[in-house]
């Protein structure tokens, strides 16, 4: 319970970083907070829970499945922020 509730505490301080210091964003702020929150959610499901831990399961060190999920996260997160939630205005 510790973990999730820190990970959705950074997240949303992360939201409020990435919008104002790395992409500027002067979007809506209601769509964005939908689109973060879909965005978070599969990077939780997906890296996190699924590839972290199933790495494990098929008997990955913990700490190298953690690294290799880690990267996942990084290069996913990365791209959904630009192209997803802080889009550019057409």
């Amino acid at each position: 319970m510790a973990i999730t509730l820190a990970y959705c505490a950074a997240f949303g301080l992360s939201y409020v970083l990435n919008r104002t210091l790395n992409f500027r964003s002067h979007a809506e702020v209601g769509p964005q907070v939908a689109r973060y929150v879909a965005v978070i959610a599969v990077n939780y499901l997906v890296w996190i829970l699924g590839i972290g831990a199933g790495l494990g399961a098929l008997g990955v060190e913990y700490h190298l499945s953690r690294v290799i999920a880690g990267a996942c996260e990084g290069v996913y997160m990365c791209c959904a922020l630009r192209w997803l939630v802080f889009r550019a205005r057409s």
